[in-house]
């Protein structure tokens, strides 16, 4: 109550005052009174400001976790392609300084390494980067795509300069965002180099043999039909392009078939022959023809029919 008394004294006050107003000092002094009573309940019921209460102690923030969405196929956690430009030459065809005529066709293979964290994939590029193009395009996108770790072959047709003397042409890989990169620690290009003499002659490339494994399906009996599968392993000494048929000796021939080498190497062709039962039995015979360049018959493969 020791709180309200100044405020009850200047309304006393001001009530003596009024007293000398007659009934209109009477109104005001009921006013007044009033408007007393009214501030001492308003104070009693407002609501204290609460007291600072100390901090307890070793309690931490807690941190609400943010999803972070995974960055895209092919880039990098830091959203660069930047941390992807990381490759290593593994082999390559065409040896450097290989001679060859003016204008000869050949197919230039790399094996990149992706040494990176990322996966490439076909919108990265081979792009030309300095000295002979042989003819080739500027630009070329990645053929596969080319998880971590993975090896990746890169093989570009090309064809050599009509001047004679040593050419070589470089290319390097592109991330999607442009970003330029070789193989290697420092990045180097990968390239390809002959040596065009129109004097050298021209090497003899060809099929050099043709091996063959037969099988039968099944093994022994007379089943209702009978295959017959030869799987033939065809080995060159270099680059060539041929067409091949394969021939039975009851009269039937194949569709042309094209065989590609970019070097020495083999490739394997397969050939199945189903005979029903009650065919005409007996020895019988099939065999692979080179039809173009030139006509070469290569070893028959011979097998014997018996059910009746």
């Amino acid at each position: 109550m020791k709180k309200n008394f100044p405020l009850l004294a200047l309304i006393i006050s001001a009530s003596l005052l009024l007293g000398g107003c007659g009934a209109n000092g009477e109104s005001a002094i009921a006013t007044a009174v009033a408007l007393t009573v009214q501030a001492q309940n308003a104070s009693a019921s407002a609501t204290p400001f609460p007291s600072a209460t100390a901090p307890a102690a070793n309690v931490q923030p807690t941190l609400t976790n943010i999803f972070t969405p995974a960055p895209p196929t092919g880039t990098a956690l830091s959203g660069s392609y930047a941390e992807c430009a990381r490759a290593s030459l593994i082999n390559e065809t065409i040896p450097d300084g290989t001679i060859m005529q003016p204008e000869t066709s050949f197919f230039k293979t790399w094996t990149i390494k992706n040494e990176s964290a990322c996966t490439w994939n076909t919108n990265y590029k081979i792009v030309f980067w300095d000295g002979n193009t042989f003819g080739g395009a500027y630009v070329y996108n990645l053929p596969l795509v080319t998880g971590p770790g993975q090896n990746t072959d890169i093989s570009i047709q090309l064809y050599a300069p009509k001047e004679n003397g040593t050419h070589k042409g470089e290319w390097k890989l592109q991330t999607p965002d442009g970003i330029t990169f070789g193989v290697g620690q420092y990045g180097e290009a990968f390239y390809a180099e002959v040596v065009v003499n129109a004097a050298a002659e021209k090497e003899d490339y060809k099929i050099i043999s043709v091996e063959y494994r037969l099988v039968r399906d099944p093994l022994a009996g007379c089943a209702t039909n009978v295959i017959f599968t030869v799987y033939a392993t065809i080995t060159t000494n270099g680059p060539f392009d041929s067409r091949v048929q394969w021939r039975h000796n009851d009269g039937w021939t194949s569709s042309k078939i094209r065989l590609t080498f970019t070097s020495a190497g083999s490739q394997e062709l397969v050939d199945r022959w189903g005979i029903h039962l009650g065919s005409s039995p007996g020895d019988k015979w099939i065999q692979l023809t080179q039809v173009d360049p030139g006509f070469v018959e290569f070893d028959k493969v011979p097998f014997s029919y018996l059910c009746q």
